[in-house]
């Protein structure tokens, strides 16, 4: 049986990137969001699950944009002179194992946010990170840890390799850039695999979306659903608009990718021709909760 998840990321960000979110899901072919617990969005996010319960929600965990949810005091390690998170993926990865960072803060951080979506109610059916952090070796185990404590069973994996192999061969693209994207995150995935088994932790079969980065078009939408692989393939996008409020909004001095991009994305999922390929091709459109 063939099954994607077509997830959201940055659930929370803003409201006019939730409100894009909720569009496509009620009106297009979303089945799944991941929230982001720290950003200015976050309550008006929860007050949108409220009201569309059949919306699939995972934690988008965060420690890379933004503010901490914690005091500045207990998070001292994770941000830089002006309080907000480093938001440079190698530094951030070179402080971890260079110990610059404390893996007691950065627990701390990530079940704060855990926390607050729970005590909202909300049920979680995967985590995954912002920039995939949280496949770092030394970060996955404190999300494994939390997650089993939390009751979720459900982590983003990265396994994007064949369907990269399907682009190449018919004729796609690939920039140097996504490809050794792509190459670390497979390698980090793959290496999950046994703590993965250990602790019950599912991952679905596949993901697509890497190759996109805030490009995903209609036309390759349609190719990978006519070749899609047996099992479940995750698919994450960042659909969205782009409001005043945001674009006024002071966290604008960090890089959040808040473009055309994103409204371009959410026009994708609103096409009547991905229901017509759901439909017409057989696949399945769950969220993480069905694997």
């Amino acid at each position: 049986m063939k099954q994607i998840i077509i997830n959201a990321d940055d659930f929370g960000l803003s409201k006019g990137i939730n409100r894009g979110i909720i569009r496509a899901y009620k009106e297009g072919v979303l089945s799944s969001a991941s929230l982001m617990a720290n950003m200015p969005g976050f309550e008006d996010a929860v007050s949108l699950i409220r009201e569309n319960p059949g919306l699939g929600i995972g934690l988008h965990l965060n420690f890379f944009r933004g503010t901490p949810v914690l005091p500045i005091q207990k998070t001292a390690t994770l941000i830089g002179k002006d309080g907000f998170f480093l938001q440079d993926i190698f530094k951030i990865i070179k402080n971890i194992y260079e110990k610059k960072i404390s893996l007691l803060e950065l627990e701390a951080e990530c079940e704060a946010q855990i926390n607050k979506a729970l005590e909202k109610g909300i049920t979680i059916t995967h985590i995954d990170s912002e920039k995939h952090l949280h496949l770092i070796s030394r970060v996955y185990e404190i999300i494994v840890r939390l997650a089993k404590k939390h009751g979720i069973n459900t982590i983003r994996n990265i396994n994007e390799y064949p369907y990269m192999l399907e682009f190449v061969l018919r004729g796609g693209q690939i920039s140097s850039t996504a490809l050794g994207r792509i190459a670390l995150l497979q390698i980090l995935s793959r290496n999950k695999k046994k703590i993965n088994s250990v602790n019950s932790i599912k991952t679905a079969d596949y993901s697509f979306g890497l190759l996109e980065r805030n490009g995903m078009s209609l036309n390759k939408c349609e190719r990978l659903f006519e070749y899609l692989k047996d099992g479940t393939t995750e698919i994450f996008c960042h659909p969205g608009y782009i409001d005043e409020e945001w674009q006024s909004a002071p966290l604008n001095k960090q890089r959040y990718y808040i473009n055309t991009a994103r409204e371009r994305e959410l026009g994708v999922l609103l096409s009547p021709r991905l229901k017509e390929a759901i439909h017409n091709l057989n696949i399945g459109l769950v969220d993480f909760s069905k694997l």
